[in-house]
């Protein structure tokens, strides 16, 4: 018996060692996480910010971030923060440690790695006692006093906030460059009367993601019913810090009656402490002289001031005009058009340089620089904007809003967000000058080489992409995509020219009368009716194609779309209970979607999410979480069958977002809710018929849209419940929704229970994605084929495309909806072409 019993024990003491080798060996070689390439428009200095997402293969079987690390094309170590962003199935912050639950997504702050280490970068799980001395990690430290005050120490800078005063900053020392003690950090704000007042003192928080890594320190302050945030984020081994600031008016949304919500203001300023002397530099691009604190005493100070207007050059079309002016004291310096938005500052030893992100783009804007003291005008004096004509009218028609001609309407419920750099620059200042304005125009991509094949469906849509001896087709498709960041990939048409969505952008939309430019234009798509507020989701197709192709110029343009859609398109009401606030602002409208509340219908979440997935944006997060809040409160789960089946499509769409990108199981037991309510209203038929109507009516595309979504449930869950609802409706989508004339095929708009009405091309889009989305469920190659045949159509057919533009001549004054279904629709029918 003791015999039995030592031998129990020795076998019990091997099994616990055994585990605990296999889970932390020491000296196991390290195992290749993911391989991870950078992709740029430009070339990039070390020590820029980057921060992004990566998707964790399931072999990977990463259950912490404890034990990785990151590694440039050289094999050096970059000093990188690491932070759970999504698990299989299961919150990122599960609460059950005793749940193994791998890692799908996962997020990184590092520095860029230096230029001659090549874009090539490996992430690493490897078990090192510890980190060589020869090569210590720059360290990133901050402390927090009783009274609540912070102070950040980096490598690089040093840097004390202020809590509860009017002052946020009382000292920031740049390394090497310069050391600022004064006091700093005032928001400069003017009201309506232009009375400059106090806004209350700030009060700070911070978020640490890991210790000694990245760190976010958030002030934020209110004044005149509006909120401003300052998110200063800092990472071991960046020379910069970047500060996104953000002004939004919680205030319900200003819906016809609710007018009240808005907010007027004159200015909006915010300062930071820089150099008090420096040896010249460049400002917006233009050089200028010598700056020192001593001469900035007389009576006329010594400030540089750059001033980007926005300007209407033409009643009738207003082209607009971006012209900015260069100011030294009261001496006009220069003058041009489209200024950078950057400051490069020449000290003793060092260049100093602080930015703003898009900064024509999002005029009017203004920097000033003066001995000791930078000021960054985000709502600058006298920069009021296009003349707003009424909440629901025209440029032409409608009542003017006189209070906007004087100053600048916050609506409720919006926000802003724009973003600042600071920091150091190396080299030559005028070719850091140059390097620091592409930076402000262009991120830095992260992109897993090769993609991992468990992430090839991704958010529903599939990760292919095709080569030029694709059928035609495809090509077709490739170069339609394309133009959204290329004109020369756009037909040439008489007249026109090459119109790619760059050059729509300049022409002014479909008649030259619509403005993308201006803090509150910049990122959304106009159209007939207004401005689309991104309608059918462009910023997930556009920032998709970044994965599928690894172009860097969608990753450009479609971040833009994502911020209008995180700020200006998302509902932030947060002092009414309207069940609306935190859905999308519905289309139509002049000012993005102002004609009616938010509605499921057309509220779209997968471009917040992926945003959040690919750049790890908070503020796209929130936004996302923000929509899973309205859509709960819509109670889709009681539909009744009324006013188009698209209203549930979209929202189970955007729960099974939810649920790939959070993981939370509640999202995709409200699906199901929603589904089995559509069971019911369908009764049988395979469709859905409105009775709201005088005359009961189906729409095909819209149940191509409730089919699309109901078949990816099936995909996600694998439960074969609703397979005969799915064959019942794509029955109805064959036979009722198609008109089928030997090889041509049209799409029915309008299906009563006798008759079908108004055929359309267009609308074969969405129904070539319900076949591709049938072949997938039920693998029948007549769904395929029949997917290919109407994707081959709406491409080239009878009053299809016929060109690739963006300004299409048989879709006048509808551009957005019809690019963005495209886009949207044409990326998931692609699943019918991968075998």
């Amino acid at each position: 018996m003791m015999r039995f019993a030592a031998l129990f024990l020795l076998l019990l003491v091997m099994g616990q060692h055994t585990t605990w080798a296999q889970s932390t060996p020491k000296t196991a070689a390290p195992s290749v996480v993911s391989n991870l390439e950078m992709r740029s428009e430009r070339s990039w200095s070390s020590g820029e910010w980057l921060r992004f997402g990566v998707p964790i293969p399931p072999s990977a079987a990463l259950m912490s971030v404890d034990g990785l690390s990151l590694r440039d094309g050289q094999g050096h170590r970059l000093p990188a923060t690491f932070f759970v962003m999504s698990r299989n199935q299961a919150p990122a912050d599960d609460p059950d440690p005793r749940r193994a639950i791998a890692i799908t997504w996962l997020g990184v702050i590092t520095p860029t790695p230096a230029a001659s280490a090549g874009p090539k970068m490996t992430l690493l799980h490897e078990y090192l006692p510890a980190e060589p001395k020869t090569a210590p990690r720059p360290a990133l430290s901050f402390e927090v006093d009783p009274r609540g005050d912070i102070r950040v120490k980096t490598s690089r800078f040093d840097v004390k906030f202020l809590s509860g005063q009017q002052n946020l900053i009382e000292q920031l020392t740049v390394r090497d460059c310069f050391e600022s003690l004064a006091p700093s950090g005032r928001l400069h704000f003017a009201d309506e009367q232009n009375k400059y007042l106090s806004p209350k003192p700030w009060h700070l928080t911070y978020e640490s993601v890991a210790a000694g890594g990245a760190l976010t320190v958030l002030a934020s302050t209110e004044v005149e019913g509006l909120q401003f945030e300052a998110r200063f984020h800092f990472a071991p081994g960046a020379d910069e810090i970047v500060i996104d600031c953000r002004l939004l008016n919680p205030g319900p949304y200003g819906h016809r009656d609710a007018k009240s919500a808005h907010r007027y203001f004159r200015r909006l300023a915010f300062e930071l402490p820089g150099p008090k002397k420096y040896a010249g530099g460049f400002l917006g691009g233009q050089a200028f002289g010598a700056l020192d604190g001593v001469d900035a005493m007389v009576s006329d100070p010594k400030t540089q001031t750059l001033l980007q207007h926005h300007v209407i050059d033409s009643k009738k079309k207003p082209r607009e005009s971006l012209p900015f002016e260069f100011w030294q004291g009261s001496e006009l310096i220069a003058r041009g058009q489209r200024a950078p938005g950057t400051a490069v500052l020449r000290t003793e030893s060092e260049i100093f340089a602080f930015g703003v992100e898009r900064f024509w783009e999002n005029a009017p804007k203004a920097l000033s620089c003066r001995p000791g003291t930078i000021l960054v005008d985000l709502f600058p004096e006298g920069g009021f904007g296009p003349v707003f004509r009424g909440q629901y009218g025209t440029p032409e028609k409608g009542p003017i809003d006189k209070r906007s001609t004087r100053a600048y309407r916050f609506e409720g419920a919006r926000a802003k967000t724009m973003r600042i750099h600071l920091g150091r620059l190396r080299g030559p200042i005028d070719a850091a000058d140059r390097r620091f304005a592409q930076r402000l125009r262009a991120p830095i991509g992260v992109l897993a080489t090769p993609w991992p094949k468990s992430h090839r469906d991704l958010l529903g849509q599939a990760l292919i992409a095709f080569d030029r001896n694709s059928p035609p087709a495809l090509r077709f498709y490739e170069r339609f995509m394309t133009q959204l960041v290329d004109d020369s990939a756009a037909d040439f048409q008489t007249g026109l020219g090459r119109i790619g969505l760059p050059a729509f952008r300049e022409r002014g939309g479909t008649f030259g009368t619509r403005l993308f430019y201006g803090w509150m234009n910049w990122g959304d798509f106009p159209w007939g009716d207004g401005f689309s507020s991104n309608h059918y989701d462009l910023p997930f197709s556009t920032l998709f194609q970044f994965l599928r192709r690894g172009d860097p110029r969608f990753l450009t343009a479609g971040r833009e779309m994502a911020r209008h859609r995180r700020d200006i398109d998302q509902d932030h009401d947060r002092q009414s209970k309207s069940p609306r606030r935190g859905g999308q602002f519905y289309e139509k409208g002049h000012w993005h979607g102002n004609f009616g509340p938010p509605t499921p219908s057309h509220t779209w979440l997968g471009g917040p999410i992926l945003h959040w997935l690919l750049e790890a944006d908070e503020g796209a997060k929130e936004a996302a979480l923000a929509g899973r809040k309205f859509l709960y409160r819509t109670k889709l789960d009681h539909w009744d069958g009324l006013w188009g089946a698209r209203i549930p499509g979209w929202t189970i769409e955007n729960l099974l977002h939810l649920f790939e990108a959070f993981g939370d199981h509640q999202d995709l037991e409200y699906a199901t809710r929603i589904i089995r309510a559509v069971e019911v209203a369908e009764a049988g038929r395979g469709a859905i018929f409105n009775r709201g109507y005088k005359i009961p009516t189906a729409k095909p595309w819209m149940h191509a849209i409730l089919f699309n979504a109901i078949a990816r449930h099936a995909l996600v869950t694998g439960s074969k419940e609703f397979h005969p609802l799915l064959r019942r409706m794509a029955n109805f989508l064959r036979k009722r929704g198609l008109k089928t004339e030997g090889n041509r095929v049209l799409a029915w708009r309008l299906v009563t229970e006798k008759t079908q009405e108004h055929t359309s091309t267009h609308s074969l889009w969405p129904l070539a994605a319900s076949f591709a989305r049938s072949y997938q469920v039920f693998g029948e190659p007549a769904d395929r084929d029949l997917s290919r045949q109407l994707f081959k159509v709406a491409a080239r057919g009878p009053r299809g495309l016929g060109t690739v533009s963006t300004r299409m001549r048989n879709f006048p004054n509808s551009e957005s909806k019809i690019v963005s279904n495209i886009a949207l629709w044409g990326g998931t029918a692609l699943s019918a072409w991968r075998h």
